[in-house]
């Protein structure tokens, strides 16, 4: 095993290297030591000269499953994934000891061993959160923002959601599951069976979207699925303290918010960001089958639109809220 050493502002952080991992062949995971020790997994992918990062969401989940569904946007990029603090291939956390502004700060120090000076973030759900707040911390180095499916911007719209989605059949299944062991005894087939309605912050029961998901989602170390659950529980406690209208308002890149189409509570979730945003613009996406996930059944739409965002231009079909869809007509260079 070798190590290569990049020097920070004051400390020393290393990068390890080790074996492709198996989930993404194509991709070799190294790990960054941070300045308090503490390692984090990560793997690039393409060759472009534009580096955008990639935030997972969860807050518990892992990078691999955007590693699986995500590649296709390297091809004219640089993309660099990573397991966030206490999750997946990166060092173990407690959960009481994870953080959103900790996952900012970890963002920052591997922007540093990495030696980027400007790069745009891609965001799935509650890595939103760390992408915002990374972005308000350091303008200087934020390009711009993708945020998919950003976590609720209200607590309200998760009673909301619950309220709407609750699977009754499901709950009893897990249930029964749990009474007689199955996420012990068997962790990644447990997960691989219930990670929608366990795992997700918002309930998924589409047996295509589970089934389709899950070889990201559970391709972890036991215990690490084990603790997905109480690192969410964490982290959901923080985005209910969290200002988030402020800390958009302080936001000063491009941001565009995209949402599927067709659930009221992530409409509205997704409306409310694009507007606290100062530079936000919203795209609905049709055709997906879940609004947790929009790419998944709206790939051809999904896509190209994230592509043309990063690569400097706004969809056409992006808007400022409240402004009418039909009066965007083209797409426009992003400002």
């Amino acid at each position: 095993m070798s190590r290569i050493v990049k020097y920070g502002s004051m400390l020393s952080i290393f990068v390890i290297l080790s074996g492709p991992c198996r989930s993404a062949p194509d991709m070799e995971v190294r790990k960054v030591v941070l300045p308090d020790g503490r390692h984090l997994a990560f793997g690039t992918m393409g060759s472009g000269k534009d580096t955008v990062v990639v935030l997972h969401g969860g807050p518990g989940l892992q990078m691999q499953y955007l590693v699986r569904e995500w590649s296709r946007l390297a091809e004219d990029r640089t993309l660099v994934f990573y397991d966030q603090r206490g999750r997946g291939l990166s060092d173990f956390e407690p959960e009481d000891s994870i953080s959103l502004s900790q996952d900012a700060d970890d963002l920052e120090s591997l922007r540093s061993a990495l030696g980027l000076s400007h790069f745009s973030i891609a965001a799935h759900h509650s890595g939103a959160m760390v992408a915002v707040l990374y972005a308000r911390r350091h303008p200087e180095r934020t390009g711009r923002l993708l945020l998919v499916s950003p976590a609720f911007a209200r607590r309200s719209f998760y009673f909301w959601a619950a309220t709407e989605v609750n699977d009754s059949t499901a709950t009893l299944r897990l249930t029964r599951a749990m009474q007689a062991g199955e996420n012990v005894a068997d962790p990644a087939a447990f997960c691989r069976k219930y990670w929608g309605f366990w795992f997700s912050p918002v309930e998924v029961t589409d047996p295509a979207v589970v089934s389709r998901l899950a070889p990201g989602i559970c391709d972890a170390r036991p215990e690490r699925l084990l603790a997905v659950d109480k690192i969410g529980a964490a982290v959901f406690k923080q985005l209910y303290q969290f200002n988030l209208h402020d800390s958009l308002a302080a936001v000063g890149v491009p941001a565009l918010v995209v949402q599927g189409s067709g659930d009221e509570a992530f409409s509205a979730s997704a409306q409310t960001w694009a507007a606290w945003l100062p530079q936000g613009r919203e795209l609905i996406v049709s055709g997906t089958s879940s609004p947790l996930f929009p790419w998944i059944g709206a790939e051809s739409s999904f896509f190209p639109a994230a592509t043309e965002f990063l690569g400097g231009r706004w969809p056409a079909a992006a808007h400022q809220v409240g402004v009418p869809l039909e009066s965007v007509t083209a797409s426009s260079p992003v400002k």
